[in-house]
């Protein structure tokens, strides 16, 4: 019984996940700014990724470069440079943790640009969530409207 609703669970949860969203989460963890990175696992195949980087055999390392590559984030006009930590698959899904440390944990302003996957599919999205000090909100991040600026 336990297992019947597990699967339950497990199909409906894939069946309401939207697909063509990556998500991108930030948050404060005392003086370290942390990404978590969310995308589905079979959506990163339909891409085609140049250069000489193997994405069958290194996806997260991959990934972390080419996230760098597209995307900036700025605090206080201050460009944040992140490194990869951990990298996981869960339930299709994979997730890779950023972190950076941070001069100063005050925010008072936040840019954040973001063309990853565009170059792809020009209807991805890319979905930015904070939780950060005062700024506490979703963002959905397109290829026409691919930058927030917080102050």
């Amino acid at each position: 019984m336990t297992s019947i609703v597990l699967s339950l669970i497990l199909m409906t949860t894939n069946l309401l996940h939207v697909g063509q969203v990556a998500e991108y989460y930030f948050s404060l963890h005392e003086d370290q700014l942390q990404m978590k990175f969310v995308i589905e696992k079979d959506e990163l195949f339909n891409f085609e990724f140049e250069g000489d980087c193997n994405f069958q055999k290194t996806t997260s390392l991959c990934l972390a470069n080419y996230i760098k590559s597209n995307s900036t984030v700025k605090m206080n006009g201050e460009k944040i440079n992140f490194d990869l930590g951990d990298s996981y698959t869960d339930h299709g899904h994979l997730i890779l943790y950023f972190k950076a440390e941070l001069k100063n944990v005050e925010i008072q302003s936040i840019s954040i640009q973001n063309q990853c996957f565009f170059e792809f599919d020009s209807d991805y999205k890319n979905r930015i969530i904070l939780d950060l000090d005062k700024f506490h909100k979703s963002y959905l991040l397109t290829k026409g409207k691919d930058s927030i600026h917080l102050k």
